[in-house]
């Protein structure tokens, strides 16, 4: 009488799962970081122009019905989102980050000093949700960015795995017969 064993490849297919998920989550992570790029603020290299003119304002009435006129100075700032640094930094300062922990994978987008080589994109966090002034309001380019992406991001995810898989798959159970 012939004994038959069967192998498998389980581990492969264990291996195969895990390498499709972090193939899937480093594309979804470079498909956010890419818009992320897109949406990002670029300052320009041109100083916003100033321009002082005098204002005639009229002032109280007098007894006799003529009225006081009063010059006053103004001050207009046209922004051209000018700054300081080099522009595209912020947007050059943009990375991602894959890695497993317990056994879960991560991906990170981030901006910022750590993305820059000099430390020099600080302000990502001063952009993204502005500041207590009133002159630098929030111009958000990280969260469109992952909104935007989400549905497809699972896609990837899932199309990556099963691309793993049916790799792996194909090579199936494998059958030994023994003895006859």
């Amino acid at each position: 009488m012939a004994q038959a064993a069967y192998t498998s490849n389980c581990g492969a297919i264990i291996e195969a799962v895990r390498a499709g998920i972090e193939a899937g989550v480093s594309e979804a992570v470079e498909r956010v970081a890419g818009r992320a790029r897109q949406l990002c603020p670029v300052g320009t290299v041109e100083k916003g122009a100033r321009r002082t003119f005098m204002r005639v304002l009229r002032g109280r009435k007098k007894k006799d019905g003529t009225r006081n006129y009063k010059k006053v100075r103004v001050t207009a700032q046209r922004n051209l989102g000018w700054t300081a640094r080099r522009p595209g930094t912020l947007r050059d300062s943009i990375f991602t980050r894959v890695r497993w922990k317990d056994g879960v994978c991560l991906g990170w987008v981030k901006a910022g000093a750590e993305g820059s080589p000099d430390g020099s994109a600080f302000y990502a966090p001063f952009v993204e949700f502005g500041t207590s002034r009133e002159k630098n309001g929030a111009r958000p380019f990280m969260r469109p960015a992952l909104r935007g992406a989400r549905a497809a991001s699972l896609n990837d995810i899932g199309m990556a795995i099963g691309l793993e898989l049916g790799q792996t798959t194909r090579r199936g159970v494998k059958k030994k017969t023994y003895g006859t």
